[in-house]
């Protein structure tokens, strides 16, 4: 069991200090139109309207992607009876899944390393606030094969696809999510939650293949990102050939880094992400190998978003 402060001691006093940082601006968006995306034989795919509610689990998504889910026991969380925060004054490592519940807080002191060996679940109604100068680790990809597929660095899993709102103040985080999974956001099928990346934050995030670097799984829209820090982000990380493009080989890219994962050709998807970089803010992100996917906004057969730019913006390819 890790050790970590639910006391009023000096780390936890800091904590309370540092809460205050980063309240997410209001700002005039932009409509960002897109074009129709072909499918593979050509035939053109008009995004307008999604499939209704009654269509079948295939019809919006296609053949189902084999997961490992947890049962409720398996995860590792904090003690219903405390306060839902924690404050890590030393170095810890978690080697089971955590899954925080309602608006939870962990406050990372400067010099500290906390490392979460299997991610983080925050589920839609949740909420978690990383802050503090430390720096957090998270590598969903830690365990490999078919244990990481759908689970994201921060945010959805399997069973909980819908990510809720996480913010990251300060701190220091690198995260990486299993295949199908954002880096931070949505898990396989998921959205992502309002994810708000304050000025003093330093974020790495790289998204599984189909699924963006911070934002929506696969199959899964953006909910609202706003980032004031400094941010380096991959979407669709694959470290394999791709078996529809056998050309493409090593490491390939074919999510946005930013944004809404890609979808099946079915669903039709538009209006999938809300993204605003802000004044002063400095966010490097990797160009997908695919045609038809943004490096910052929709996925492969989705279009149109909102997306206003006042920061740096540096593209990799």
């Amino acid at each position: 069991m890790n050790k970590y402060s639910f006391t009023k001691g000096l780390c936890a006093v800091a904590m309370g200090a540092v809460l205050a940082l980063g309240t997410a601006s209001t700002v005039a968006y932009a409509s960002v139109p897109g074009g129709p995306h072909p499918h593979d034989d050509g035939t053109i795919y008009v995004v307008e309207d999604a499939l209704p509610e009654t269509a079948s689990f295939e019809e919006k998504y296609g053949e189902r992607i084999p997961t490992q889910n947890l049962n409720d026991d398996q995860y590792e969380t904090l003690d219903p009876h405390m306060a839902q925060s924690a404050s890590f004054c030393s170095d810890a490592t978690f080697s089971r899944r955590f899954i925080v519940n309602g608006p939870t807080t962990f406050y990372i002191a400067a010099g500290t390393t906390v490392e979460f060996q299997r991610g983080i679940t925050v589920p839609e109604g949740s909420s978690l606030t990383i802050t503090g100068e430390g720096t957090l680790i998270v590598n969903s990809l830690l365990h490999a094969g078919d244990e990481s597929v759908g689970y994201a660095g921060i945010g959805g899993d399997p069973t909980h696809p819908n990510a809720g709102n996480i913010t990251i103040e300060g701190v220091t985080v690198s995260s990486q999510a299993g295949a199908y999974a954002a880096g931070i956001g949505g898990g396989i099928y998921g959205r992502g939650g309002d994810i708000t990346i304050d000025s003093s934050a330093h974020v790495t995030s790289i998204g599984g293949s189909r699924a963006a670097g911070i934002g929506g799984g696969y199959c899964g829209a953006s909910g609202k990102i706003d980032i004031k820090g400094t941010v380096d982000a991959k979407g669709g990380f694959c470290p394999c050939n791709d078996d529809q493009h056998s050309d493409l080989t090593g490491y390939v890219y074919n999510a946005p880094a930013i944004g809404s994962g890609n979808f099946y050709h079915g669903m039709r998807k538009a209006q999938v992400f809300n993204v605003t970089l802000e004044q002063g803010s400095n966010v490097t992100v990797q160009v997908p190998n695919f045609d038809h996917v943004d490096a910052i906004g929709a996925g492969f057969y989705a279009i149109d978003g909102q997306l206003h730019i006042d920061g740096a913006v540096n593209e990799v390819k």
